[in-house]
């Protein structure tokens, strides 16, 4: 998928959701820490380069010196790059150090969204040519995706740009078996694809999508 040709800039919009569990007494409704400060090293080159989108859930506990620790995914957006940058986006946050009982500092829930900002241009994406994947010994298909990854338990997500002609290169996959890594490399090298379009001429573009183990 190409929705962004040469982008340069990214917006992450962060939800502050409400902690579960909750309640209220005599004394008032419990509270989470307010925030102090913030410093998120933001989008990695790599994905700004895939073009990468999705939302990440995390959840947390905040320490006596403000720190947010025993920060867990418990959604994951199908993308780990993804994952670890909302991970290293909140460890870079602060909170108010207080010993307030109707301070709750655990069990704390954060969503990132991210998405990358439109720079205006309107490209044409790369397409898979129908039928031109060859037979696999581990995969049955290749399904690209566009939008954001729903988690399927029958195939494993994997990413690669696109040259001018068409070509792959620079695939990765959310496997870690070299076997399994391997099969896919070179069922996506097997794939014919048409080159993404920019004012009518052909361009540099990415794809991802899932690979359906057999």
């Amino acid at each position: 998928m190409v929705k962004k040709l040469f982008q340069v800039s990214a917006v992450l919009v962060t939800s502050l959701a409400a902690a579960t569990g909750w309640a209220q007494d005599a004394g008032g409704a419990f509270r989470r820490p307010a925030v102090i400060a913030c410093n998120p090293s933001g989008w990695t080159d790599e994905a700004r380069r895939y073009e990468l989108e999705g939302t990440t859930v995390l959840q947390y506990d905040v320490d006596d010196d403000g720190r947010p620790s025993s920060v867990r995914v418990t959604r994951g957006s199908g993308w780990k790059i993804l994952d670890h940058m909302a991970i290293r986006a909140i460890e870079s946050c602060r909170f108010e150090q207080t010993s307030d009982p109707q301070v709750v500092r655990a069990g704390l829930t954060q969503t990132y969204r991210w998405k990358l900002a439109d720079n205006g241009q309107t490209p044409v994406p790369a397409a898979l040519v129908a039928s031109s994947c060859q037979p696999s010994v581990y995969f049955g298909a290749f399904l690209p995706v566009t939008g954001n990854l729903i988690r399927r338990a029958d195939g494993i997500a994997v990413r690669f740009l696109l040259d001018e002609g068409g070509n792959t290169f620079g695939m990765k996959s959310e496997e870690t078996d070299p076997a399994v890594v391997s099969a896919a490399s070179a069922l996506i090298k097997s794939c014919r694809f048409t080159p993404a379009m920019l004012d009518g001429k052909p361009a540099r573009g990415n794809m991802y999508g899932w690979l359906i183990v057999k």
